[in-house]
């Protein structure tokens, strides 16, 4: 088990899911399917879900069952329930992606119709672009052209002193 520290935590991501007992899940109400979506996230990730009860007052949860044993276990992110008679439909909840690999998404209630695939990519998310950031870069090259000016106009006086009688 690798365990990301807080400091080396990624950009977050979000995905919204909408959970029905018999049919599935869905990126939305329309899109409800067994096996749900397949969500892909890197090693690090904040992601966090919007879970979306659609049938009624039907309890559920999110978890990812990193053992495959049809229930959360200690160590697996695990939402908070929603949808129960009483309680919230919807709600937002995150957790950390710190186990490369893939992985089978469930319900704690409906554990074999409310299942999808969660990938966890095994490395940290490279930012896009060049290493150094657009403001360092800048300021590189605006330096660097300063730096050439210089040593031109240098070169110049000191030419045009050993001219002089």
């Amino acid at each position: 088990v690798r365990v990301t520290p807080a400091s080396t935590i990624g950009p977050e991501v979000n995905y919204t899911l909408a959970g029905h007992a018999a049919f599935g899940w869905g990126f939305s109400n329309a899109t409800i399917a067994r096996p749900g979506p397949s969500i892909t996230v890197y090693l690090g990730d904040l992601v966090t879900l919007t879970l979306i009860g659609n049938d009624s007052n039907t309890p559920h949860n999110w978890f990812i069952d990193y053992n495959d044993d049809n229930q959360p276990s200690p160590g697996e992110p695990s939402s908070p329930d929603f949808n129960a008679q009483g309680g919230r439909k919807a709600i937002a909840w995150n957790f950390t992606a710190d186990r490369p690999g893939q992985y089978t998404y469930r319900c704690l209630y409906h554990p074999t119709s409310m299942i999808g695939t969660i990938i966890i990519l095994g490395e940290e998310r490279r930012p896009s672009g060049p290493a150094v950031g657009l403001i360092p870069g800048i300021l590189l090259i605006t330096l660097g052209g300063v730096l050439a000016f210089a040593l031109v106009y240098h070169a110049r006086a000191v030419r045009a002193t050993k001219r002089r009688p």
